[in-house]
């Protein structure tokens, strides 16, 4: 599911993806990346030319079955890039890629998610716990949290009149049971505070 938004604060336009990806096919998880991948690269471009851009948020939000340490999650935030051997002629040009949120507080030294550490818990508290829901938001918005990003995240696009600064201000994952021990889900939810302003970065 896809929606668009404009922020009455600072008048930015973003878009909300929400996805859930299959809990059984791992290479159904892989293609579902992929996927998300190329829909927000068609998000981004503008009057349909590869080299022309007007970079706003897009946040990815959903319950993707799978651990940081797997495929769909890697190829989703650039650490793994889709082989030629299994790409499309649509893959071609930009594809971007995504930061998760939980790793990029601002403006807080030594800032770290609140609440707990997984996300996954079923309705027992013999099923073993995972972190496979997340927050997502593309690279190129953010603010820098140090020095050392400051070149690697500016925007893609030529024209940084269009461009928009994110920041995340916090995040964090809320328990799913309270004082009746009774689990109001098998997942727990995940919050993430943004920030957006139109500027350069």
């Amino acid at each position: 599911m896809t929606i668009r938004f404009r922020d009455l604060v600072s008048n930015v336009t973003f878009y909300h993806i929400n996805t859930h990806f299959d809990d059984r096919g791992k290479l159904a998880r892989v293609e579902s990346a992929k996927l998300l991948l190329r829909k927000a690269r068609d998000l981004s471009i503008s009057d349909s030319h590869l080299t022309s851009f007007t970079t706003f948020p897009i946040i990815l939000t959903g319950d993707y079955n799978d651990e940081e340490d797997s495929d769909a999650y890697k190829i989703l935030t650039g650490k793994q890039r889709i082989s030629k051997k299994n790409s499309s002629p649509s893959d071609e040009g930009f594809l971007p890629h995504f930061a998760d949120t939980r790793y990029k507080i601002c403006c807080r030294p030594g800032a770290t998610s609140f609440g707990e550490s997984y996300t996954f818990t079923g309705f027992s508290p013999t099923t073993q716990p995972k972190r496979i829901d997340y927050i997502l938001i593309n690279e190129d918005v953010l603010m820098p949290i140090s020095s050392h990003e400051k070149e690697s995240n500016k925007p893609n696009n030529k024209s940084d009149k269009n461009s928009t600064v994110a920041k995340v201000l916090f995040h964090g994952i809320a328990s799913n049971r309270y004082d009746d021990n009774i689990y109001i889900s098998d997942h727990r939810p995940v919050f993430s505070d943004l920030s957006f302003k139109n500027g350069q970065i």
